[in-house]
């Protein structure tokens, strides 16, 4: 389901081999999954999914970046290059770039508090 919205961008895009090469990466990383968390259990389960979680996130934005020009241009009846003459097209890697570091610095900040390290 994570998939499903850069799936519907790139079809509507007249991008079909992004959506297939999307549909072939998301089927990819959910037989991984599989495999990789069939073994795990309770406590585990957590720490996994959130690794999985945010691989598959680290995977929707680099597919983000790399055909965003593409779909615009195709969305406003334009070629590629054409489309970077018209805007400033660089600004989407610049603001992931910022959006990553920003996520990374929030969850340095608020990391949770290790049990047994209260000293009172």
């Amino acid at each position: 389901m994570m998939f499903w919205g850069i799936i519907r961008l790139a079809w509507t895009g007249h991008d079909r081999l992004g959506a297939v090469i999307i549909i072939g990466l998301m089927t990819v990383l959910g037989v991984w999954d599989f495999f990789q968390l069939r073994r795990q259990n309770g406590a585990a389960m957590g720490p996994a999914y959130i690794q999985q979680l945010g691989l598959c996130a680290l995977v929707t934005l680099a597919i983000f970046n790399l055909r965003f020009d593409l779909w615009m241009a195709s969305g406003y009846g334009i070629s590629v290059a054409e489309l970077h003459n018209r805007m400033p097209v660089w600004m989407v890697p610049v603001l992931t770039l910022v959006l990553l570091l920003w996520g990374v610095a929030m969850l340095l900040l608020t990391k949770p508090k290790v049990a047994g390290s209260n000293p009172i």
